[in-house]
């Protein structure tokens, strides 16, 4: 009698999800490969062309619309009688603008060197965090709660930041917690020189109206003071905002969802802050930059890689939304 026996073999995978990265190297490597030359022969001039090249990409990828993962959010801290506000590094437009008002609750404060900590009267939720330096200063900070000031929970750590003195600086918690205890401290440097901690309960939010330069110009007192409604993005290279009316309460915020620029190349030894989904086009696109740039590169190639280059980036740009439902809200009126 004979058994017969299925041997079944179990495949081991990753386990993991979006972990494979290119160098920038290897990138460009492979985008010199689709154009048809080996590795071996590709000399140290071609990589630093292929490196502008793919600088140069980056950088136009900016004019062809919004990419989901460059939008973040940046909380503007308000000062007494100014009217404008220099943006965060890389910023390119503001999509949402809403200015915030809200409640606050003052713990009893108990500082020493590397952190202040907090207790409230009894258990409290803190959203956010105004804080306001007495020197400038390079902080790595934690935010964290506890229930019995004995064991902790950190809620936000922050990476380090140069801070500046007398400016308000403001932290939402993510997650929060309803604590009796609530600490900021120095998490790298142990020395923590603040001003003001100011600890919100409730946030409230509303839309600011965005009107465009000439509106502003033509505002008749620019500088009247009062709870701003309205602001002007002055698109320099340094990118500033100007509101109106002038703030007069310094509780108050601006929170800006904002599109920032693409992260430079680097160094050969990077990778790019893209999302895996867009690694393939980037790719094909900078073959046909360097098809344009290498006189090496054979020319009957080079219909080929364009096609390949323009069916890769249709392709990504289609997939770029949130896939989040869209209303019309038509406003038909009569005409007279």
């Amino acid at each position: 009698r004979y058994c017969q026996c299925a041997l079944r073999i179990a495949m081991a995978t990753s386990g993991t999800y979006g972990q494979t990265t290119f160098e920038v190297a290897q990138l460009i490597e492979t985008a010199f490969r689709r154009c048809g030359r080996v590795t071996s022969t590709i000399t140290q001039e071609q990589l630093d062309i292929a490196h502008s090249c793919l600088s140069l990409l980056l950088q136009s990828m900016i004019n062809r619309g919004v990419t989901l993962w460059t939008i973040q959010k940046h909380i503007l801290g308000l000062s007494e009688n100014q009217a404008s506000y220099e943006l965060p590094a890389g910023t390119l437009d503001l999509l949402n603008t809403n200015l915030r008002t809200i409640e606050t609750t003052t713990p009893t404060w108990t500082v020493n060197a590397a952190n202040w900590t907090g207790e409230f009267d009894e258990a409290t939720r803190v959203l956010s965090v105004g804080i306001v330096f007495t020197t400038t200063q390079a902080l790595t900070l934690a935010f964290d709660a506890s229930a019995d000031g004995v064991s902790w929970t950190t809620l936000q750590t922050v990476p380090a930041t140069t801070y500046t003195a007398g400016k308000i600086y403001w932290f939402d918690m993510e997650p929060t917690a309803s604590e009796l205890y609530f600490r900021v401290r120095e998490t790298v440097a142990g020395a923590l020189s603040l001003d003001s901690v100011t600890c919100a309960t409730t946030l409230t939010e509303r839309e600011l109206a965005r009107i465009n330069r000439d509106d502003y110009i033509a505002l008749p007192n620019k500088y009247s003071q009062g709870t701003p409604t309205q602001f002007w993005l002055d698109r320099q290279i340094t990118p500033r905002i100007w509101v109106w009316s002038v703030p007069n309460d310094v509780t108050q915020s601006i929170v800006l969802w904002l599109q920032r620029d693409l992260q430079d190349v680097g160094t050969f030894v990077n990778t790019l802050a893209l999302p895996s989904r867009w690694m393939e086009s980037i790719i094909w696109q900078l073959a046909a930059k360097i098809c344009f740039e290498v006189p090496e590169i054979d020319p009957n190639r080079i219909p080929l890689v364009l096609q390949m280059a323009s069916k890769f980036e249709m392709e990504v740009e289609a997939e770029e939304y949130d896939n989040s439902p869209v209303y019309l809200a038509p406003n038909i009126s009569g005409y007279t």
